[in-house]
């Protein structure tokens, strides 16, 4: 299946998102929140250009003090390199620094000007922590090429922040037809790059004792849902658990993703004998139910059912069996 350059398309998410990394019982980082984000995406001249704009419409959170909330986010997606950057960089200074000025101690100045570095002087600074710490990864899949059943899609690699590890992201297509690309996606530790990172004296300056052990247990699961017509994330789940240096260090990350169109066509329509259904499945189930009445009433005309149906009062079952 070809997927054809999908049009501009502004959707909203609901989603939630946990994440917890501790070292030698030590608290790392444990985040709690959930809110609603618009998703926009646009096709540049080249196919190959998609802009996407992330923006915040609600955040909940626990176990964060003064979170830092970077708000659009806008980005550069290159499908063919599969490589991303965040393009308004700039904005986010501005933002920067005033949550600096406002927050900084002599306790945490040290942290700060670390995280600063890290932001505003590396090329894949920011971006690679938005992805540690958000939910934008899973929306950027390379869905130009043919895609078949059981073919595999690279994803992005990323650096896991707080510990700093380097992971790659790969899916396999597990099931497709006109409507929906089922993927199932993996993590895997990239010994290359932490390689390099190794080799980096500044990396070696900041690094703790587990960034030089390859002896990681990466246990993870990724389930996505993209609608075809519009090459739009539908639904996502995201699963990691890290564990190395000895059991010392150990991270889990959580989070799924449902867009509007997801909760709308799986909310609740009817009730029924104590079972719940869509509005798909209760029209199915409605459809059913009708037709099995029409032959213990012996219909044998369409003429028949339709006056059978009226004296009903228009939908079989609505307003008599429904509870």
């Amino acid at each position: 299946m070809i997927l054809k350059s999908s049009p501009n398309s502004d959707t909203k998410y609901h989603y939630s998102f946990n994440k917890k990394s501790y070292y030698k019982k030590k608290t790392l980082t444990q985040i709690d929140s959930n809110g609603i984000i618009s998703h926009l995406r646009e096709n540049d001249e080249s196919e190959s250009i998609e802009k996407y704009t992330f923006r915040c419409l609600e955040y909940k959170y626990k176990n964060i003090k003064s979170p830092l909330i970077l708000n659009p986010v806008k980005w550069i997606y290159n499908t063919n390199l599969n490589v991303a950057a965040i393009k308004n960089k700039e904005n986010h200074k501005l933002v920067w620094n005033k949550y600096r000025d406002k927050h900084r101690t002599p306790q945490n100045q040290a942290s700060f000007m670390v995280i600063e570095r890290l932001y505003f002087h590396t090329p894949l600074g920011l971006e690679y922590d938005a992805f540690s710490n958000g939910i934008y990864l899973l929306f950027f899949i390379p869905l130009n090429a043919k895609i078949k059943k059981d073919s595999f899609i690279k994803g992005l690699d990323w650096l896991n922040i707080p510990i700093n590890l380097p992971f790659n992201t790969t899916f396999r297509c597990i099931d497709i037809n006109n409507k929906f690309i089922n993927l199932k996606g993996w993590i895997s530790l990239d010994e290359k790059i932490l390689d390099e990172l190794i080799r980096n004296d500044n990396f070696k300056n900041k690094a703790m004792k587990y960034h030089f052990s390859k002896d990681f247990q990466v246990e993870s699961e990724i389930d996505l849902i993209i609608e075809v017509e519009t090459k739009s994330l539908y639904k996502a789940d995201f699963n990691l658990e890290i564990k190395g240096d000895n059991n010392n260090l150990h991270e889990t990350m959580n989070y799924s993703i449902l867009s509007e169109y997801y909760n709308d066509k799986n909310k609740v329509y009817k009730t029924y004998e104590g079972k719940k259904y869509t509005k798909d499945e209760w029209e199915q189930l409605e459809k059913k139910l009708y037709e099995k009445y029409s032959q213990n009433k012996n219909t044998t005309t369409n003429h028949d059912i339709e006056i059978d149906k009226k004296k009903k009062g228009g939908n079989f079952f609505l307003d008599e069996r429904e509870h």
